[in-house]
């Protein structure tokens, strides 16, 4: 993959937006996010997760990843080490071009939630017949 600097501070400015936006519970799941020719592809781990405990909305703009990890049913004072965050988290992604919301799929397997978000395809240039 190419370097893109001004790709990689944005990215850097969005993950540390994330992390000033969720430092009450520490915790917002991993995401990749790809870009293919005819779609976006949002990648996410979610262990643990059932289909019920998170939720996906989504915009000709945009998509945000909503859901919480439930507190551990342990007492604090039970833990040898405690490295899984809990609690809410909220995550919107922007897109460079539109999206056809009709169209998006999401698939969640082995704790990986995946979801493919096609871009809204270019009028094609027609000729116009004029009477």
């Amino acid at each position: 993959m190419a370097w893109n600097t001004l790709h990689d501070l944005v990215a850097l400015h969005e993950r540390d937006r994330d992390r000033r936006l969720t430092a009450s519970t520490a915790w917002t799941p991993p995401v990749d996010l790809i870009e293919t020719p005819t779609a976006f592809v949002l990648v996410a781990e979610l262990p643990g997760f059932g289909r019920s405990d998170f939720s996906v909305d989504a915009t000709s703009e945009s998509v945000t990843l909503r859901g919480q990890r439930p507190e551990p049913p342990l007492r604090a004072e039970q833990f040898l080490r405690l490295e899984r965050g809990q609690g809410p988290f909220s995550r919107t992604f922007a897109f460079p071009s539109a999206i056809d919301t009709q169209a998006i799929r999401a698939e969640l397997g082995d704790g990986v939630l995946t979801i493919t978000l096609p871009k809204l395809g270019a009028a094609a240039p027609r000729r116009i017949s004029v009477t």
